[in-house]
């Protein structure tokens, strides 16, 4: 029997991020929608050439190289997909169940939109939810203030990935900012949905924890090319951001706590008859974390 054509191409960009891997892949090909998934491996020397070899006959495409970075790696693994809907998860991230379907269904059902998001937990390394990040409506003032889609949580027309020439590789902390930027300049229009879809790893091996000030700069750089000029914003919340991100500060003490409880006061008004997904697919530890949320 011939498989089902693929709705979505689904950019797995990897670099020694073994340990999460499997949760990833496993979360993608759960999911109820036909994909194609490419993992561009920028030559791991950690575990993750067990994780591919487990999954080598369910990846459409797959290579472990050293490359140009983590841009040039999803440029290359979305072209060489054939899907109408693009997007990226990295290796560290999850999808939650049933969430690539609402994203495509906010695309089917609003046909001159071109990107879909929601929201997205936030989890620790162990799997352990700290908090939660909504979608925020787009526009040239929303954008200059943050990034306000969680990448992770967001879908794309490949028409409209293809009009801007997708990301630029120059970029390594703020290739999602600035992309949401060239296709909000482009034209493109944006569809967003109230409810989670994704969850992002915080650990302290991701680049905006290692390499908090660079990550920074360059997010500067972004709002300044596409808005002109720098709110008075960044240069409020940068020395508490930066600070944030080193373990074992005091900021980093209000910032997890900061997270846990406006997670619970966006919570607080849910309705108790609200949906309470199986996330049997995902290990038992991220299991007991994502659920918290639905308590």
């Amino acid at each position: 029997m011939a498989l089902a054509a693929p709705w979505v191409t689904v950019a797995v960009p990897s670099l020694n991020q073994g340990r999460f891997l499997e949760a990833t892949l496993r979360s993608i090909f759960a999911q109820s929608v036909p994909v194609e998934v490419m993992l561009a491996d920028g030559g791991s020397s950690d575990e993750t050439q067990g994780v591919i070899s487990r999954w080598g006959d369910r990846l459409t495409w797959w290579r472990s190289a050293p490359d140009e970075g983590q841009s040039a790696s999803i440029n290359e693994a979305i072209t060489r997909g054939r899907a109408p809907f693009v997007c990226w998860m990295n290796s560290d991230d999850l999808f939650l169940p049933g969430g690539l379907i609402r994203l495509v269904h906010a695309l089917q059902a609003n046909p001159g939109a071109a990107i879909a998001y929601g929201g997205c937990r936030l989890i620790d390394e162990n799997g352990r939810l700290i908090g939660v990040r909504r979608g925020k409506d787009i526009s040239a003032r929303s954008l200059s203030r943050r990034p306000v889609i969680p990448q992770p949580a967001s879908l794309i027309r490949r028409e409209a990935w293809n009009k801007v020439s997708g990301l630029r590789e120059n970029l390594h902390f703020s290739l999602d900012y600035d992309l949401w930027w060239r296709l909000y300049h482009s034209g493109s229009k944006f569809a967003r949905i109230p409810i989670d879809v994704a969850a992002a790893r915080f650990h302290r091996n991701a680049k905006s924890f290692t390499r908090p000030r660079e990550m920074y700069a360059e997010a500067k750089s972004v709002v300044h090319e596409h808005y002109g000029s720098l709110p008075m914003s960044w240069r409020l919340k940068e020395p508490f951001s930066v600070r944030a991100r080193e373990q074992g500060t005091v900021f980093e003490s209000v910032m997890r706590a900061y997270r846990f409880w406006s997670m619970r006061f966006m919570q607080a008004g849910k309705a108790s008859d609200e949906e309470h997904p199986n996330y049997s697919h995902i290990n038992s530890e991220d299991l007991q974390a994502l659920n918290c949320l639905s308590r």
